[in-house]
């Protein structure tokens, strides 16, 4: 639960997107994760590696939560349930970190490639870039 419960939705919905990625994952089984649907896009083992990977990112360069090394990101072999269960472990403990955040955090300036997120500006919130 967040400390400041104003936020406790946020949390909500990051737990709510997980359990709708792990979700579409399991639609997959192992024998297709090298299945490729144009020649020019990914395969689905990769496409899992990248979800995986670009979170961890997301969540330890832009948001400044601890996150494990990339290297240990990704389970080794790839299959279907280990990769959900790395994108469940990862998430379950990124929750404290969001928990307790007050509302100075939620609304810091975090700057991603291409804009600067503003809690001063109500319509480019960090709040927005986190959802």
């Amino acid at each position: 639960m967040a400390v400041d419960p104003v936020y406790q939705p946020l949390i909500d919905v990051y737990v709510s997107e997980i359990n709708k990625v792990a979700s579409v994952w399991r639609l997959f089984d192992d024998g297709v994760l090298d299945y490729r649907p144009h020649p020019k896009s990914m395969c689905v083992r990769d496409n899992f590696k990248h979800e995986l990977l670009s979170g961890r990112r997301f969540f330890s360069e832009f948001l400044g939560l601890a996150e494990p090394d990339a290297s240990t990101v990704v389970p080794e072999p790839i299959t279907v349930e280990a990769c959900v269960a790395r994108l469940a472990h990862l998430a379950r403990a990124r929750l404290p970190g969001l928990a307790r955040q007050r509302q100075a955090w939620w609304e810091m300036p975090v700057t991603t490639a291409d804009h600067t997120w503003s809690g001063a500006d109500p319509t480019t919130t960090v709040e927005a870039a986190r959802r």
